[in-house]
Protein backbone atom coordinates (compact mmCIF):
# COMPACT_ATOMS: atom_id res chain seq x y z
CA UNK A 1 0.00 0.00 0.00
CA UNK A 2 2.69 2.40 0.65
CA UNK A 3 4.06 1.79 -2.55
CA UNK A 4 1.12 2.47 -4.36
CA UNK A 5 0.87 5.78 -2.52
CA UNK A 6 4.41 6.91 -3.72
CA UNK A 7 3.17 5.87 -7.18
CA UNK A 8 0.35 8.61 -6.42
CA UNK A 9 2.29 11.13 -5.21
CA UNK A 10 4.76 10.85 -8.42
CA UNK A 11 1.85 11.15 -10.50
CA UNK A 12 0.55 14.45 -8.81
CA UNK A 13 4.27 15.81 -8.90
CA UNK A 14 4.03 14.83 -12.47
CA UNK A 15 1.21 16.04 -13.68
CA UNK A 16 2.09 19.55 -11.75
CA UNK A 17 5.49 19.21 -14.07
CA UNK A 18 7.60 18.43 -11.16
CA UNK A 19 9.59 15.71 -12.77
CA UNK A 20 12.05 15.63 -9.26
CA UNK A 21 9.98 14.94 -7.13
CA UNK A 22 8.44 12.55 -9.41
CA UNK A 23 11.14 10.09 -10.12
CA UNK A 24 12.24 10.66 -6.37
CA UNK A 25 8.57 9.57 -5.24
CA UNK A 26 9.34 6.44 -7.69
CA UNK A 27 12.01 5.44 -6.47
CA UNK A 28 11.06 5.58 -2.36
CA UNK A 29 7.80 3.30 -4.22
CA UNK A 30 9.60 1.22 -5.95
CA UNK A 31 11.79 1.01 -2.49
CA UNK A 32 9.38 -0.12 -0.45
CA UNK A 33 7.88 -2.37 -3.15
CA UNK A 34 10.91 -4.37 -3.40
CA UNK A 35 10.98 -4.63 0.78
CA UNK A 36 7.72 -5.63 0.61
CA UNK A 37 8.44 -8.50 -1.97
CA UNK A 38 5.79 -6.75 -4.55
CA UNK A 39 7.30 -7.95 -7.49
CA UNK A 40 4.16 -6.22 -9.43
CA UNK A 41 4.67 -3.43 -7.66
CA UNK A 42 8.49 -3.16 -8.66
CA UNK A 43 7.52 -3.80 -12.00
CA UNK A 44 4.65 -1.34 -12.57
CA UNK A 45 6.71 1.23 -10.79
CA UNK A 46 9.51 0.84 -13.54
CA UNK A 47 6.76 0.82 -16.00
CA UNK A 48 5.52 4.59 -15.08
CA UNK A 49 9.41 5.63 -14.94
CA UNK A 50 9.69 4.44 -18.84
CA UNK A 51 6.21 6.45 -19.40
CA UNK A 52 8.07 9.45 -18.22
CA UNK A 53 11.22 8.98 -19.82
CA UNK A 54 9.43 8.47 -22.98
CA UNK A 55 7.06 11.58 -22.53
CA UNK A 56 10.53 13.60 -21.62
CA UNK A 57 11.83 12.55 -24.95
CA UNK A 58 14.56 9.85 -24.53
CA UNK A 59 12.50 6.90 -26.36
CA UNK A 60 16.01 5.03 -26.21
CA UNK A 61 15.94 5.12 -21.95
CA UNK A 62 12.54 4.53 -21.97
CA UNK A 63 12.83 1.27 -23.60
CA UNK A 64 15.63 0.13 -21.78
CA UNK A 65 13.72 0.79 -18.49
CA UNK A 66 10.47 -1.17 -20.04
CA UNK A 67 12.56 -3.90 -20.82
CA UNK A 68 13.55 -3.59 -17.09
CA UNK A 69 10.16 -3.66 -16.04
CA UNK A 70 9.62 -6.93 -17.71
CA UNK A 71 12.60 -8.44 -16.06
CA UNK A 72 11.40 -7.53 -12.54
CA UNK A 73 12.69 -10.14 -9.96
CA UNK A 74 9.96 -12.88 -9.68
CA UNK A 75 7.06 -14.02 -11.49
CA UNK A 76 4.77 -11.50 -12.73
CA UNK A 77 0.89 -11.73 -12.60
CA UNK A 78 -0.69 -11.77 -15.94
CA UNK A 79 -1.76 -7.98 -16.00
CA UNK A 80 1.42 -6.92 -14.82
CA UNK A 81 3.59 -8.19 -17.39
CA UNK A 82 1.12 -7.29 -20.03
CA UNK A 83 1.62 -3.33 -19.00
CA UNK A 84 5.60 -4.16 -19.17
CA UNK A 85 5.14 -5.25 -22.36
CA UNK A 86 2.98 -2.23 -23.73
CA UNK A 87 5.49 0.12 -22.11
CA UNK A 88 8.17 -1.95 -24.29
CA UNK A 89 5.98 -1.42 -27.31
CA UNK A 90 5.33 2.29 -27.13
CA UNK A 91 8.63 2.67 -26.51
CA UNK A 92 10.07 0.53 -29.11
CA UNK A 93 7.74 2.17 -31.82
CA UNK A 94 8.96 5.54 -30.51
CA UNK A 95 12.91 4.23 -31.58
CA UNK A 96 11.46 3.05 -34.80
CA UNK A 97 11.90 -1.03 -34.23
CA UNK A 98 8.43 -1.51 -35.64
CA UNK A 99 7.90 -5.17 -36.04
CA UNK A 100 9.40 -5.43 -32.12
CA UNK A 101 6.85 -2.72 -31.21
CA UNK A 102 4.09 -4.92 -32.82
CA UNK A 103 5.41 -8.05 -31.17
CA UNK A 104 5.51 -6.88 -27.54
CA UNK A 105 1.95 -5.33 -28.53
CA UNK A 106 0.24 -8.60 -29.33
CA UNK A 107 2.25 -9.55 -26.40
CA UNK A 108 0.66 -7.08 -24.19
CA UNK A 109 -2.80 -8.17 -25.91
CA UNK A 110 -2.46 -11.58 -24.71
CA UNK A 111 -0.83 -10.92 -21.77
CA UNK A 112 -4.02 -8.97 -20.55
CA UNK A 113 -6.67 -11.37 -21.98
CA UNK A 114 -5.26 -13.94 -19.62
CA UNK A 115 -6.65 -12.01 -16.64
CA UNK A 116 -9.75 -10.24 -18.12
CA UNK A 117 -11.42 -9.90 -14.46
CA UNK A 118 -10.68 -7.44 -11.87
CA UNK A 119 -9.82 -9.75 -9.21
CA UNK A 120 -7.57 -11.26 -11.40
CA UNK A 121 -5.51 -8.30 -11.26
CA UNK A 122 -3.08 -6.12 -8.59
CA UNK A 123 -5.63 -3.60 -7.35
CA UNK A 124 -3.98 -0.58 -9.12
CA UNK A 125 -4.31 -2.31 -12.75
CA UNK A 126 -8.10 -2.51 -11.79
CA UNK A 127 -8.88 -1.18 -15.40
CA UNK A 128 -6.68 -3.26 -17.65
CA UNK A 129 -9.88 -4.94 -18.83
CA UNK A 130 -10.39 -6.18 -22.47
CA UNK A 131 -11.76 -3.53 -23.78
CA UNK A 132 -8.38 -1.15 -22.28
CA UNK A 133 -6.15 -4.27 -23.47
CA UNK A 134 -7.85 -3.61 -27.04
CA UNK A 135 -6.70 0.26 -26.42
CA UNK A 136 -3.65 -0.40 -25.54
CA UNK A 137 -3.23 -2.97 -28.82
CA UNK A 138 -4.35 0.02 -30.82
CA UNK A 139 -2.42 3.03 -29.49
CA UNK A 140 0.53 0.52 -30.01
CA UNK A 141 -0.31 0.29 -33.53
CA UNK A 142 -1.02 3.92 -33.94
CA UNK A 143 2.59 5.03 -32.02
CA UNK A 144 4.07 2.62 -34.84
CA UNK A 145 2.23 4.09 -37.54
CA UNK A 146 0.39 0.30 -38.06
CA UNK A 147 -3.03 2.17 -39.24
CA UNK A 148 -4.83 -0.66 -40.34
CA UNK A 149 -4.43 -2.89 -36.61
CA UNK A 150 -4.81 0.54 -34.73
CA UNK A 151 -7.96 1.16 -37.03
CA UNK A 152 -8.63 -2.33 -36.20
CA UNK A 153 -8.39 -2.51 -32.54
CA UNK A 154 -9.33 0.99 -31.52
CA UNK A 155 -12.93 0.62 -33.84
CA UNK A 156 -13.53 -2.17 -32.33
CA UNK A 157 -12.50 -1.15 -28.55
CA UNK A 158 -14.34 2.47 -28.73
CA UNK A 159 -17.83 1.23 -27.95
CA UNK A 160 -16.90 -0.07 -24.72
CA UNK A 161 -15.92 3.20 -23.50
CA UNK A 162 -19.46 4.92 -23.63
CA UNK A 163 -19.33 5.58 -19.76
CA UNK A 164 -15.42 7.40 -20.33
CA UNK A 165 -16.48 10.71 -22.15
CA UNK A 166 -12.99 12.13 -22.37
CA UNK A 167 -11.69 8.61 -22.96
CA UNK A 168 -13.90 8.14 -25.68
CA UNK A 169 -12.66 11.60 -27.33
CA UNK A 170 -8.97 10.93 -27.22
CA UNK A 171 -9.53 6.92 -28.99
CA UNK A 172 -12.24 8.63 -31.49
CA UNK A 173 -9.57 11.18 -32.18
CA UNK A 174 -6.48 8.94 -32.85
CA UNK A 175 -9.00 6.54 -35.00
CA UNK A 176 -9.47 9.18 -37.31
CA UNK A 177 -6.11 10.54 -37.74
CA UNK A 178 -5.16 7.00 -38.30
CA UNK A 179 -7.92 6.96 -40.84
CA UNK A 180 -6.51 10.08 -42.40
CA UNK A 181 -3.27 8.70 -42.44
CA UNK A 182 -4.32 4.88 -44.21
Amino acid sequence: MAAEHGHWLSWVAAEEGRRGPALAWLDVGHGWATDAGSVDMVSWLTRVRSYYTLNNGDPIRALRTAEAAQRAPGDLSPAAASIAAHAAAMAAAAVGERDRSRQLAENSHELALRAPNEEERPGWLYWLDPVRAKLNLGDAAYAARDWTTAIDALQEALPGLDGYPRDRAFYASRLEDARRRA
